[in-house]
């Protein structure tokens, strides 16, 4: 249980870094994309938002990297979700039983098996 915690919360730090990211470019684009301010003495330097977006989506492709290593295995169930479902041939019946059920002499040969039940099909009258 404690593996699913912790995919719990570097999923929720994941999801802060990416709101975070994304917050700070709304800002900086109402800002009109700045790549510049003006520092404290007067010099150019790099606009703070840019920074922050930059650190922000640095985390949070760190975050989810850990989250690749962290998730809990698939399921068996998941792992052949793409393959086609499986046929299971039903196992053919007797000739007797289908013909008590109302299925025509012909009919009941043709769906049992010389091989399944070789006593039934020679008694009945089916020959293979």
């Amino acid at each position: 249980m404690a593996d699913l915690d912790l995919y719990a919360d570097a999923l929720d730090a994941y999801q802060q870094a990416v709101g975070r990211a994304r917050l700070a470019r709304e800002a900086w684009d109402e800002l009109g994309r700045p790549i510049t301010s003006t520092g404290s003495r007067g010099q150019a330097r790099r606009h703070p938002l840019l920074t922050v977006i930059n650190e922000s989506e640095v985390l949070a492709d760190k975050l989810r990297k850990s989250l690749d290593r962290l998730r809990p295995p698939p399921s068996p169930r998941d792992l052949f979700r793409d393959e086609p479902p499986r046929i299971t041939l039903a196992r053919p019946r007797p000739v007797e039983e289908q013909l008590r059920e109302g299925a025509s002499h012909r009919d009941a040969c043709r769906r049992s098996s010389s091989l399944a039940y070789p006593l039934s099909l020679s008694e009945s009258g089916c020959v293979p």
